[in-house]
């Protein structure tokens, strides 16, 4: 006989996504349920939104720290007093608060994958968890660094 799992350490869970209506014309938005069995599971809460082209999204300010991932389409962020260009493919930071906001300056959507976690929690120790110090001394091919990342 199995015994029940408690916590989700046999097996990966799916975390479905919630569509949030925020009111506000070109901009969706879905919050991932990162819960199993009532409980939390990740040290981070994750959102999807789409922005389409011309839309900006609300200025946010918030006391957690938060990245996006560009998945897809560009824009131009404000963070702060500095504006910059983001497109799929790059990771963004932000301090908690700092306010921000995106503008789609494409002719596409603009995706992008949010995960917000508490200001005062832990780093992820180390400057560079791929430097040689983190990776298996043994396989060089390894990407394992032992600390159970996305790549573990």
């Amino acid at each position: 006989m199995k015994r029940p799992i408690s916590r989700p350490t046999e097996m990966s869970i799916n975390f479905p996504m919630r569509a949030i209506d925020l009111g506000l014309s070109g901009i969706h938005y879905g919050e991932f349920a990162t819960e199993y069995r009532g409980q939390g599971v990740t040290p981070f809460r994750a959102a999807q939104f789409s922005v389409t082209p011309g839309t900006k999204t609300p200025r946010d300010v918030h006391d957690v720290r938060e990245c996006w991932y560009v998945l897809s389409g560009r824009g131009e962020l404000e963070y702060g007093n500095d504006i910059c260009q983001v497109e799929a493919g790059q990771l963004v930071f932000f301090e908690s608060q700092v306010t921000h906001r995106v503008h789609n300056t494409g002719i596409a959507d603009l995706h992008i994958l949010s995960l917000w976690w508490p200001a005062d929690a832990d780093a992820y120790p180390g400057d560079n968890p791929t430097s040689d110090s983190d990776r298996d001394s043994d396989d060089s091919d390894n990407l394992d660094d032992g600390q159970g990342g996305p790549h573990a």
